[in-house]
């Protein structure tokens, strides 16, 4: 599917936070937000949860790439999102956004250097 791990982000101008702070989970301080918008003339209180810090990218390579970084967490596994900056013939200010698993950097194990360097026959 195209919309798989893709997403467009924009500003909200019907939904403020409500209230934020930190609350202790499982014995860990994970920090929160409520939201307040307006649904059918009434109010719609949403909870949301910090995943991460969005940074800017400090090394583009090229004028293609993405404008901001964020590293999260999402059901346990690492995950990289890229964000660029956009703006629609009307104006419109957007994030586009692309979300892919973060894989690790593995270092090769210290025995596969000596065997790669031995010279001794067997």
């Amino acid at each position: 599917m195209e919309k798989d791990n893709k997403g467009r982000l924009f500003t909200e101008k019907e939904r403020s936070v409500s209230r934020q702070g930190t609350i202790n989970v499982n014995g860990k301080d994970e920090y929160f937000i409520i939201t307040k918008r307006q649904r059918d003339g009434k109010n719609v209180l949403e909870l949301f949860q910090k995943v991460g810090f969005v940074n800017p990218n400090t090394n583009p390579k090229n004028e293609k790439s993405p404008k901001y970084f964020c590293d999260f967490n999402y059901n346990t596994f690492p995950h990289i999102m890229s964000l660029w900056l956009n703006e629609s013939e009307g104006g419109m200010k957007t994030l586009s956004v692309s979300v892919k698993f973060k894989e690790e950097k593995k270092e090769k194990p210290e025995w596969q250097d000596k065997i790669a360097s031995s010279e001794d026959d067997i």
